[in-house]
């Protein structure tokens, strides 16, 4: 039987550890006002093989192509939970442990861009490893692979989006193969690495931008976000994979454009910026802030409206 630790996908602004949390402790509101919260899963059961293949006939299943279900293509054991929803006492299966919620903590790496030119620093003590800067644009893009960073490093790479030549499904195809390998130098299971990428390439991998993947070190991880685990397993791997998403020039002067043409009344440029929020995911509000930094009161305001409901929640998952 494996008793496995948690992999755990961070970005600048959320991480996820990865059934849903039993309980958590405090509130998760914003990352600026929470300095301190915990979650809690208690009384879960390593099932044995036999009763595992019962449980998977129990599953949660969902059928809008989430990304979150390729975590389960493992061979990890499954695991059963009490159900705490009075109305529905029947317990809970799956075959990972699943957080998602805000943190407020600085991480090792920063980025900047000048022109074309990206530069990554580590801030940090510890090396850093495993880093992908990557650029995407109209399904063609390309990939700068980067084994190590030294504390107090710096390194600058060109990225021009003129010179992206790369098909998306390959570069991701390519990129993926690439993350995986790092995953399991850093002690994953090939499955596990493996399933991990799945999960991230319909986003990380296949939408434009510019973004930095890289893997924290396991001090630093251990520091940021404690775990205990009791009874304690025999082998205890923790991964914990960055994501540093950067908004370009061009990017945020097309927002801004964008932004522009829809406060005059182009429902296209209406459509168009909702569209944009919601790729930008939980990086959508910085984003709106640069892009509005020198606007006019009223066309803030009209960028804030069209960013909250860009944040209407679609589903469970997302």
């Amino acid at each position: 039987m494996k008793r496995r630790g948690a992999i755990v996908k961070l970005d600048e602004l959320a991480h996820k550890v990865g059934a849903k949390p039993t309980f958590t402790f405090a509130s998760f509101t914003t990352a600026a006002s929470t300095s301190l919260s915990r979650a809690q899963w208690a009384n879960l059961e390593i099932l044995p093989t036999k009763q595992g293949a019962d449980a998977a006939a129990s599953l949660l299943l969902d059928k809008s192509g989430s990304h979150y279900f390729a975590a389960r293509d493992t061979d990890a054991n499954y695991l059963e939970m009490s159900s705490l929803d009075p109305t529905n006492p029947a317990p809970e299966h799956e075959k990972f442990i699943f957080y998602r919620g805000a943190g407020n903590f600085p991480t090792p790496l920063r980025v900047t861009m000048a022109d074309n030119a990206v530069s990554i620093a580590n801030t940090g003590t510890e090396r850093l490893t495993h880093l992908f800067l990557l650029g995407l644009e109209n399904r063609v893009g390309t990939f700068k692979q980067i084994e190590q960073l030294e504390p107090g490093e710096t390194k600058t790479i060109q990225m021009n989006p003129s010179v992206y030549s790369e098909p998306m499904q390959k570069l991701s195809a390519r990129l993926g193969k690439n993350m995986a390998e790092s995953l399991v130098s850093e002690g994953l299971y090939d499955r596990e690495a493996t399933a991990m990428v799945n999960t991230w390439k319909d986003s990380w991998f296949e939408e434009d931008g510019l973004r930095v993947l890289y893997t924290l070190p396991r001090a630093w991880t251990d520091r940021t976000l404690p775990l205990q685990i009791n009874p304690v397993p025999r082998q205890l791997v923790r991964v914990m994979v960055g994501r540093a998403e950067v908004l370009t020039p061009a990017r945020e002067d097309k927002l801004s454009g964008t932004l522009t043409k829809a406060h005059a009344g182009d429902s296209a440029a209406v459509t168009q910026l909702i569209a944009d929020f919601k790729t930008l995911g939980r990086f959508a509000e910085p984003a709106l802030r640069l892009a509005t930094r020198k606007s006019g009161t009223e066309i803030n305001q009209t960028a804030w409206k069209l960013f909250q409901i860009s944040a209407q929640p679609q589903s469970e998952f997302e």
